[in-house]
């Protein structure tokens, strides 16, 4: 009984953890729902769509991953510098992340642009007429959204920080910004809407282009009027400490390799669940998007646990980040249980939404039932993740994520997709349930407390 007290934290506790985890949730949301939106609009032009558009995405999935997790470790010197009061060493961590984003960015573009339509039918290998256009839309999207990455490290680099300091109503509202615009950008230039001609998938591109625009163009104006100390002297200064180089690219490499790992991992995943037809691909999309709802929890929770930890250790206090490390460990896992719950109650009536098979609805809505299943699992080991890229031990995240699922997962998806006659459907909630033997190991790093380091006291800097 006294263990499970020591999970429970203050009223006040738990107000300052809503405070700035709601913002976030109410953020990731949004952006989760609009993912929705445009993949019920794209789903009503019909099945070749939707795959198209989520291989697209599947690859460009992978672009994001590396982003965030190159920004991730910066972002944990932003933390923990803002909890020491250093604002020189912000700064300059600050001005890592622009470098790093923009050399990602760079790179992502140019791949996309030479190697986008042989990744894309890499899933669709056959000749039959439907996988064609399947192929053509995926490529069409691709090559539009292309041009909008600038715009979306832009928006990543800002947003990140001021979330590490605390100010997470800005980025919130710089997405309400956007997501108003690609909802109404989306229903004029997918169907054809007030005089401009029915553009379909590609309207769906130029939308997302566009609310990026909006995004990254509210977070610059506001950074500039507001003038945070992070972004002080950005034109006239762009020093960074040799020292501080020395340490981000320690603890940073690992994340960054980290996501590109696990980002190629999901998207090999999706490939070999797709050996087993189109319709799974479709049916994976609709289930996708539906259940970024749920996940925007977890990642919210997963940010908060963070910001409170990181500025706990950047101030030195080590007892009180392990303490609060767990309390929201198992807050976490308890919100994600009660709303997976519910929200499996309305997975048969997302799939009505779009205009598909009966046969691609039912898959979704199983899809979207294992999720809910595995939530509080997935939940626990995103916390843990985060506790331990808090304090730095970025080299365990690395082998904690995406060693597990290159080495557990992606095998498991592979042999039992191509090689056996299980159901789509057990075969993937045995690849989902296989993160259970993360849990452990999760829990045991986190109970050593070896991961609770202060990071601003452990590198010399010129």
């Amino acid at each position: 009984m006294k263990k499970i007290r020591k999970l429970i934290g203050t009223k006040a506790f738990y107000i300052s953890v809503i405070a700035i985890v709601i913002p976030i949730m109410l953020q990731q949301g949004l952006t989760s729902l609009v993912g929705l939106l445009d993949n019920i609009m794209v789903g009503r032009l019909d099945a070749d769509s939707i795959a198209g558009v989520a291989v697209s995405n599947q690859i460009l999935f992978v672009f994001i991953t590396v982003t965030m997790g190159g920004l991730a470790g910066p972002g944990i010197f932003v933390s923990q510098y803002f909890g020491a009061k250093d604002e020189e060493h912000l700064r300059q961590s600050f001005r890592f992340k622009i470098l790093l984003s923009l050399g990602i960015t760079l790179v992502a573009m140019a791949i996309f642009t030479f190697f986008g339509e042989t990744i894309i039918r890499l899933v669709f290998d056959n000749d039959e007429v439907s996988e064609e256009l399947a192929v053509g839309y995926g490529l069409q999207y691709l090559n539009i959204i292309i041009i909008s990455l600038p715009l979306y490290s832009i928006s990543q680099v800002i947003a990140t920080t001021l979330r590490e300091i605390g100010k997470v109503k800005i980025p919130l509202y710089s997405s309400i910004a956007a997501i108003v615009a690609n909802c109404i950008l989306n229903y004029i230039l997918i169907f054809g809407k007030l005089g401009f001609p029915a553009l379909g998938v590609a309207g769906a591109a130029y939308a997302t282009l566009i609310s990026r625009a909006i995004e990254a163009g509210v977070l610059i104006v506001t950074i500039l009027i507001k003038k945070y100390s992070f972004s002080a002297k950005i034109f006239t200064n762009f020093r960074i400490d040799s020292g501080l180089t020395k340490s981000i690219a320690r603890k940073g490499t690992p994340l960054l390799l980290n996501e590109l790992f696990w980002g190629m991992g999901s998207t090999l995943i999706m490939f070999s669940y797709a050996l087993r037809g189109k319709a799974v691909v479709a049916a994976l999309s609709i289930s996708s998007a539906a259940s970024n709802l749920l996940f925007v929890v977890f990642g919210a929770l997963g940010m908060g646990i963070a910001i409170f930890v990181g500025k706990e250790l950047g101030a030195n206090k080590i007892d009180e980040a392990k303490d609060n490390a767990n309390k929201l460990l198992a807050f976490a896992v308890f919100v994600s249980a009660i709303l997976a719950a519910l929200y499996s109650i309305s997975s048969p009536y997302i799939p009505l939404l779009y205009n598909v098979s009966n046969d691609i609805r039912h898959l979704a809505t199983s899809f979207i039932l294992v999720i809910c299943c595995c939530m509080p699992i997935f939940t626990f080991n995103v916390g843990c993740f985060f506790i331990l890229r808090s304090g730095g031990k970025t080299i365990y995240t690395m082998i904690f994520d995406s060693g597990f699922q290159i080495f557990l997962s992606l095998p498991l998806a592979f042999i039992l997709a191509k090689y056996t006659n299980l159901g789509i459907v057990a075969v993937y909630f045995i690849v989902q349930g296989s993160d259970i033997f993360k849990t452990s190991v999760g829990l045991s790093f986190v109970r050593s407390g070896k991961w609770a380091t202060n990071l601003t006291t452990s590198h010399i800097v010129d």
